[in-house]
């Protein structure tokens, strides 16, 4: 899909506010880095409650790498965008309060519509991926393709598992 996406914008487009369309990319990656993060909330809040605080530490823990990743990536495109990269972290802690106060008032709307929120997540990220590293808006360098191939390798173990 990436791939894909990449040949259709052919590697002469960058989506750094320059179409109205880019609006749309953006759009949808302020969302996913809202709504992820509410899932990590809400899950957060759920363990807390069941399993207590031990569970939650290392839920907790977990998270904080996850989202350093995820938020590095998140700042580095929106940088390219011309957007700050306070306003990417604060969307992303603004999803996880919103997850944590979803399942204090014990509503699964989080937790019925998580796979919509995947394949948002996964539509942000194929973005992600042909703009940066198959569309050559970055230098691709072989160590920078190694590590995305590892990070979606990971991602999707753990994903199955």
């Amino acid at each position: 899909m990436s791939k894909k996406t990449a040949h259709h914008f052919h590697g002469e487009h960058t989506h750094t506010l320059d179409s109205s369309l880019d609006l749309v990319a953006i759009g949808i990656l302020f969302l996913v880095n809202i709504l992820h993060p509410a899932v990590d909330g809400f899950s957060f809040y759920e363990i807390f409650v069941r399993q207590g605080v031990w569970a939650v530490l290392f839920f907790a823990l977990g998270i904080l790498i996850h989202e350093f990743v995820r938020q590095s990536v998140l700042v580095t495109v929106f940088k390219n965008m011309g957007i700050r990269w306070y306003w990417v972290v604060s969307t992303a802690m603004l999803g996880i309060f919103v997850g944590i106060v979803t399942g204090v008032f014990s509503n699964n709307f989080l937790q019925n519509y998580e796979w919509a929120i995947d394949l948002a997540t996964l539509f942000a990220y194929s973005f992600i991926a042909s703009e940066f590293y198959f569309s050559g808006h970055l230098v691709n360098k072989s160590s920078q393709i190694q590590v995305f191939a590892l990070g979606t390798l990971v991602g999707v173990i753990v994903s199955l598992w």
